[in-house]
């Protein structure tokens, strides 16, 4: 028997579908792929009492229509899961909405979604009105002076469209600057790329964060062969999902940044032929895995895959002798590539923060002690200099990290579960 429970979290009611044979572990896992938060950092209580996870849903009680509070313990929902949730919350109403409408006597509900509708209808309008408006303007010249803007772009060597909020580049906007060694299309709205970027042959640093692009809207294949020379390409803050192997082409890219997207799958060819890479940022994104190709990055020194949702790293990690930055916060991480600290020798900033893997793992891994001596050495060099940004960091990887902090709330000072794990429960 299916049992439909209310489940709240923040601000938000979810509605939860469940066998009621199914145990408490499965429908967190359930509500993990909902709100992104993992499922050892959920509580669940139903009249005032915390629900175990061996238990079922039947003996505790649970019936159709019960309210049941999810609370979270520690760390941070997964790149992605927070809208996901407001997306699934939005539908639910809009379904409630709709049915209460065609119902009798719904006619005001009805009628105020209605408004509601228009009311959004109408704000979108608005938005895209002032997007075309600025468009059209920058395209007649009133607003943008296109002759003169390709004038100073010949001679300074940087396209300058930044912040501009530009839903598209006119073909004609990029005529004559086929010098240009840098484009800065950051901060706009766009949706898609002209093809005539790629006549910009001379580029060496591209930036195109914090637009809408697509997978569908990329000319990927345009870009990686047509734009042989870049070495930074920045496309954080957009909706991406994929990157393709074509990018393997770009063999020259230093730095690479992906970032605040929604990427799920890293084709393995992609990172293949990036010898040169030395900065490369996904955090904040959905990740399951990286690929193997990732230890091609020989010259590698910075890797951020924060906030995603990775149970484990690649082994070939460990050929990564040049990487001195590793940030992993806010994963899955129970352990680490065992020959990890042997081979990163230049590895002296580890921060896994929000992960259940344990101090005591890290010092049993080979390699270890010249790795803390880097890291002291490092931390010792910031105090010098007063350098004091993220200096917790220098002290600490973060394992255990809730340990500590939570000393006082148990006897054997490992916290209320007395696990001492870093990822509590």
């Amino acid at each position: 028997m299916d049992l439909q429970l209310q489940v709240k979290h923040g601000t938000e009611t979810l509605s939860v579908t469940a066998a009621a044979t199914c145990t408490v572990q499965q429908l967190k896992q359930q509500l993990e792929q909902l709100t992104g938060l993992f499922v050892r950092n959920q509580k669940l209580i139903f009249k005032g009492k915390v629900l175990a996870d061996a238990s079922t849903l039947e003996a505790c009680k649970l019936i159709t229509g019960s309210k049941v509070m999810l609370l979270q313990t520690e760390g941070l929902p997964v790149k992605g899961q927070a809208s996901t949730t407001r997306n699934v919350v939005a539908q639910q109403r809009l379904a409630a909405a709709a049915a209460s409408k065609a119902k009798p006597g719904g006619s005001c509900s009805g009628s105020s979604s209605s408004l509601l509708a228009e009311t959004m209808a109408n704000l979108a309008a608005a938005r895209a009105a002032g997007t075309a408006g600025a468009a059209a303007a920058a395209a007649s010249g009133s607003g943008l002076n296109m002759q003169e803007r390709r004038a100073a772009w010949s001679k300074t060597g940087v396209v300058a469209l930044r912040d501009m909020q530009l839903a598209e580049i006119q073909p004609q906007w990029l005529e004559g600057v086929a010098g240009a060694r840098a484009a800065d299309l950051s901060h706009n709205r766009l949706a898609g790329l002209p093809g005539s970027l790629c006549q910009l042959s001379s580029l060496a640093s591209l930036k195109l964060a914090h637009n809408c692009l697509q997978d569908s809207s990329m000319p990927w294949q345009q870009l990686c062969s047509g734009l042989p020379g870049l070495t930074s390409l920045l496309l954080g803050h957009n909706q991406l999902t994929v990157l393709p192997a074509c990018l393997g082409q770009v063999s020259g890219l230093v730095q690479l940044g992906l970032e605040g997207n929604s990427l799920q799958q890293l084709e393995p060819e992609a990172l293949q032929g990036l010898s040169q890479l030395q900065t490369l940022t996904l955090q904040d994104n959905q990740l399951s895995q990286l690929p193997e190709s990732l230890g091609c990055c020989s010259s590698l020194v910075a890797l951020n895959v924060s906030r995603n949702a990775l149970p484990a790293l690649p082994d070939t990690m460990s050929r990564l002798a040049k990487l001195q930055v590793l940030a992993a916060d806010s994963n899955r991480l129970a352990s680490l590539p065992p020959q990890l600290f042997v081979g990163c020798s230049s590895l002296a900033t580890l921060s896994a923060h929000s992960n259940p893997i344990t101090v005591d793992h890290l010092r049993s891994m080979q390699g270890y002690e010249a790795y803390e001596a880097r890291r002291q050495g490092r931390a010792t060099k910031q105090l010098e200099g007063r350098v004091m940004a993220d200096i917790d960091k220098s002290f600490s990887e973060g394992a255990d990290v809730e340990q500590w902090q939570r000393w006082a709330a148990g006897p054997t000072g490992l916290g209320k579960d007395g696990t001492g794990r870093a990822g509590g429960s």
